[in-house]
């Protein structure tokens, strides 16, 4: 559904009021800070015409808050539970919406929505409740257990920690393995050759949402120089995930500093630039903003992919500059810029999602591994 015939302000504004009831009963005042925060950037960059969508970041960062710290129990299951729970209805309703808009249109996108459907299923909620229980690793829970099969290493620094951590049982093994096989030899293999999409916008779990509860709010991005300029500050955020996981393997027992910088950065990578502002911010600032600005993966092998073999593959001869590839573009590329002059795109932020190559009406604008 296009933005301009979503919900108006007297249903929103309804659910604005039950937003602020849930989190004022649920959490500590402390908490309302970020909250305050999100709704004064709403009104600075959308001014009131913002408050349907402040609306719905609030009822995301709602769901976020309490899930990750309330410790609520709903039917036995605990609130990380349903948090996820929540979150794998999003990408499968919103997924089969995506489908039923490009059924028949584009094979690549149906095809991608599809995988991203079923790799939240069964990678983002089925197999991460099933393993540990089975295999002796406590009852399920969406809290350290299973969370590494849609995220590698830097995104999930404790891909690699997890040994020290809990133990080395069975199923730290199982998901050792399964890190270093797949996250530190397939995928940078992988992205050598494919770049960032096979990853960011097929199996990742923050891509499965962006692509498919994101769509909506795709023309969003911040796009301009400006825009691209700030892009810098996700490399600190790469340094602090090696720092940190280097300092627990380095030391023979974790020190109350590295505990204390630990928590930090759970607590600001993790929750407030993952959860709030990147999910909270989808009706302001687009789906990808954590994607771009934030993701220490994204940080690392994006530098791996604008020097590997990937790139959109451009033909300046079609090009009369309508600009419909840069409106569509979630990571603010200007496409439209090497399109004019028949340059290949090949950047550190391109995540293959497509829809460039979709909306270009002159067919100029094609993946290749050069």
């Amino acid at each position: 559904m296009p933005l301009d015939r979503w919900p108006k302000l007297p249903v929103i504004g309804f659910l604005l009021i039950i937003t602020a009831v849930y989190l004022a009963i649920l959490m500590p005042a402390y908490w309302w800070v970020p909250v305050v925060a999100f709704v004064a950037l709403a009104l600075v960059l959308r001014g009131w015409q913002a408050f349907p969508f402040v609306a719905l970041g609030l009822l995301i960062i709602a769901f976020l808050v309490t899930g990750q710290f309330a410790g609520w129990h709903l039917f036995g299951l605990n609130s990380h539970f349903w948090c996820e729970a929540f979150y794998t209805i999003a990408v499968v309703t919103m997924g089969l919406r995506f489908v039923r808009l490009y059924w028949g249109k584009d094979r690549y996108m149906v095809t991608r929505t599809f995988f991203n459907i079923g790799a939240q299923l069964l990678a983002g909620s089925i197999v991460p409740y099933l393993l540990p229980f089975e295999w002796g690793g406590g009852p399920p829970d969406a809290q350290g257990k299973g969370v590494f099969l849609m995220y590698f290493w830097p995104l999930e620094h404790g891909a690699l920690i997890i040994g020290r951590q809990e133990g080395l049982t069975l199923v730290v093994k199982l998901f050792l393995t399964y890190n270093i096989v797949l996250g530190l030899i397939g995928m940078p293999i992988l992205v050598y050759y494919r770049g960032r999409g096979p990853y960011c916008s097929w199996f990742c779990g923050c891509g499965c949402l962006a692509e498919t509860l994101g769509d909506p709010f795709r023309r969003l991005a911040p796009h301009g120089r400006t825009a691209r300029k700030h892009e810098w500050v996700i490399y600190p955020l790469v340094v602090a995930s090696i720092a940190i996981t280097t300092w627990w393997l380095v030391l023979p027992a974790p020190s109350k500093l590295l505990l204390a910088a630990n928590s930090w950065y759970v607590l600001v990578v993790k929750f407030v630039f993952a959860g709030l502002i990147g999910t909270g911010l989808y009706s302001l600032m687009g789906p990808r903003v954590w994607c771009r600005y934030f993701c220490p993966w994204a940080g690392l092998f994006g530098l791996l992919a604008k020097h590997g073999r990937y790139a959109i593959r451009t033909r300046g001869e079609l090009c009369i500059g309508c600009g419909m590839c840069n409106t569509y573009c979630e990571m603010g590329i200007d496409i439209r810029g090497a399109a004019m002059e028949g340059r290949p795109v090949k950047t550190t932020t391109c995540v293959a999602c497509g829809m460039c190559i979709q909306k270009c009406p002159r067919r100029v604008l094609s993946f290749a591994v050069e």
